[in-house]
């Protein structure tokens, strides 16, 4: 199961810069783990400015 966010450009932005640093680590796995880290992230965030809302 695959969420997807966007932070205006946020989540682009992400996706290069997984991107670049897997072509620097020379792996797909190192991409899908840093993809994942980054997605983790914007989870966290999203959930921050819930808790900021109510």
């Amino acid at each position: 199961m695959e969420r997807t966010f966007n932070f205006s450009g946020t989540q682009e932005k992400n996706a290069g810069r997984a991107q670049k640093i897997s072509r620097q680590m020379g792996g797909t796995l190192a991409a899908k783990s840093v993809r994942h880290a980054f997605e983790v992230l914007a989870e966290i965030r999203e959930a921050k400015g819930m808790r900021r809302e109510t």
